[in-house]
């Protein structure tokens, strides 16, 4: 009797298992199809067989995630964000739906509903700390934006709020010290890359900001230590040899700064500013026809470039060509007519082509931009004594004698 009992049991699990899993796919039809075409790589049918079960509203919290999953890669993230809020909006406790919805805000670059939705995320989870690395992720990625928008004390809150979350990241100290030199912060700045590269001592550019932070600390010799490594990390970095290049010229070391604007010039030969100090070295060294050279491609590359301007009327000065000076100078002025230097050097171009009127002019202007300019007034005295102008010429002497002390001669 037992065993009749036993086999009729088995009888009816036998009928009705089946059939309870073929209730649970009528229940979802959608969902369920949309799966198993997900599983099979067919993603288009997966995308329309899912985004019915949301139209049909079949309880299934995995059909958002899942069409998150899918429409991500037709790289629908409009639509991704439009379903996963009706996702949360249906499941409000789910934080996997909050994640991904903080996942796609992120790809949009829409910050601070990412960082919303991660917060809502780790809540529910109890601060999983998945969730919690994605709401410091979001927080950082808001700081890198703000940086490249300018918004430095913004980034620095974001960069702060990203530490806390997730202390010893080095990405988010590095954004810290990146925050606190765009704020003139220099020491809090050297003190977060210092602690960004005891994290992570194989980052080049961590050694490059902490650089570039030590010279605006006048940290020459560490500066130099720190630029080498950077190259040696990273040595098709042009950068980091401009900015050895400056250190070795102000140090009078020309031939060093030579070989290192070299490098960069060869890694970018279009890199601004790269042909100009490369002249520049050459001009210290007396090889004024190599500089101009450099100059020249500069300003081919960059016809606006200030500095490269100002130099090549040096330059061309220098070798008497009058005319290829006045050129590039008065192109210099109407980049920016605020620069005493280049106001003198018009000035003098213009008094070797014997334009004396026109000469007293740019030396007039260069003084009254820069009354401590001694030099101006040597020059405006030499114009009056060709004018025959000899009170003049006395008064200016006297105001040259009275400004040349300590003064540079141009």
């Amino acid at each position: 009797m037992k065993s009749c009992v036993g086999l009729f049991l088995l009888a009816v699990l036998m009928l009705f298992g089946p059939l309870r899993a073929q209730a649970a796919e009528l229940k979802n039809p959608n969902f369920n199809q949309g799966s198993l075409y997900f599983s099979q790589g067919r993603l288009k049918e997966a995308r329309n067989a899912l985004i019915r079960a949301v139209e049909l509203n079949e309880p299934v919290a995995e059909v958002y995630t899942l069409l998150g999953q899918v429409l991500e890669r037709a790289n629908e993230v409009d639509l991704a964000i439009e379903m996963l809020s009706l996702g949360a909006e249906r499941f409000p406790a789910l934080p996997e739906i909050f994640s991904e919805l903080g996942h796609f805000h992120l790809l949009k670059d829409q910050f601070q509903e990412g960082i919303k939705a991660y917060q809502r995320a780790a809540l529910l989870s109890g601060q999983n700390p998945d969730d919690v690395l994605n709401l410091a992720t979001a927080y950082y990625r808001k700081g890198l934006n703000e940086i490249r928008l300018g918004a430095y004390f913004e980034s620095l809150i974001s960069a702060k709020n990203a530490d806390q979350l997730v202390p010893d990241t080095a990405e988010f100290i590095h954004l810290l010290g990146s925050s606190y030199l765009a704020l003139g912060q220099k020491l809090d700045a050297k003190k977060a890359f210092e602690k960004a590269l005891e994290l992570d001592p194989d980052n080049a550019s961590y050694y490059y900001d902490l650089a570039l932070t030590c010279l605006r600390l006048n940290e020459r010799g560490r500066a130099e230590e720190l630029l080498k490594k950077t190259v040696s990390l990273s040595p098709d970095f042009p950068m980091p040899y401009i900015f050895l290049g400056r250190i070795y010229h102000n140090s009078k070391r020309t031939e060093e700064a030579i070989e290192s604007f070299e490098k960069a010039r060869d890694l970018e030969p279009e890199l601004k500013g790269v042909h100009y100090h490369l002249g520049f070295a050459f001009k210290a060294k007396g090889e004024d026809q190599k500089a101009i050279e450099e100059m020249e491609v500069e300003i081919r590359h960059h016809p606006d470039y200030l500095p490269a301007r100002v130099e090549l009327g040096d330059l061309y000065l220098r070798i008497g060509d009058g005319d290829s000076a006045v050129k590039h100078l008065d192109y210099a002025i109407r980049l920016d007519a605020k620069q005493a230097r280049t106001h003198f050097l018009l000035g003098k171009a213009l008094f070797e082509q014997t334009l004396l009127e026109k000469s007293l002019q740019s030396f007039s202007e260069a003084s009254r931009l820069d009354p401590s300019m001694a030099q101006a007034h040597y020059w405006m005295a030499q114009i009056h004594m060709k004018q025959g102008n000899r009170a003049l010429a006395q008064s200016e002497i006297a105001l040259f004698e009275e400004k040349k002390k300590g003064q540079p001669d141009f």
